[in-house]
């Protein structure tokens, strides 16, 4: 997996949008590019209460030609900690199926630098998979995910060194499982 950072509001492939619970439509901040019509569907799900948006809760959503989003849980806003930043990353990856494609691109509100850098950990952690004996057919084979953290100009260089420093003990803990 491989994630970087980016201050543009371009959409690569599925968007994910970690929420808070009891939040009844999209913030205007991850509006920025989304086509109307996948934005009426989140409307819609989040006004009816079909995402309720509890910790580590996932939700995808496919529509068609006007792209697909997961809605990732995080909890209560005056609660959620840089761990279930981590926890709702890890949730995130192990709901990815085949039709969300490989691109990825994550979109944040209100979140500081250290809960984005702990989401993308999350991933990273949650990528581990041990298939050194594991026979493989030609057909299995998928492409590696790519991830783009959305942030802004003044957040992206802090963000970039977290990440990095994560994408570091991520792979010392794959590692020792490896090891173990």
């Amino acid at each position: 997996m491989e994630i970087t950072v980016s201050a543009s509001d371009n959409i690569n492939g599925t968007l994910i949008l970690p929420m808070y619970e009891g939040v009844e439509e999209i913030p205007e901040e991850c509006e920025r590019g989304l086509p109307q019509g996948m934005k009426s569907q989140i409307n819609r799900v989040l006004a009816d209460g079909d995402f309720k948006a509890k910790k580590k809760a996932t939700m995808s959503l496919i529509g068609g030609e006007d792209g697909k989003v997961i809605l990732a849980g995080l909890g209560k806003s005056g609660d959620v900690s840089v761990h279930d930043f981590r926890k709702s990353g890890a949730a995130v990856f192990a709901s990815i199926k085949k039709v969300h494609g490989n691109d990825f691109t994550v979109r944040f509100t209100e979140a500081g630098v250290a809960h984005m850098a702990a989401f993308a950990e999350g991933m990273m952690l949650r990528n581990y998979s041990y298939d050194e004996y594991k026979m493989k057919d030609d057909e299995e084979t998928e492409g590696d995910k790519q991830v783009r953290l959305t942030c802004s100009e003044k957040e992206s260089e802090e963000l970039s060194a977290l990440v990095n420093k994560y994408r570091g003990i991520t792979k010392g803990v794959h590692l020792s499982r490896d090891l173990g």
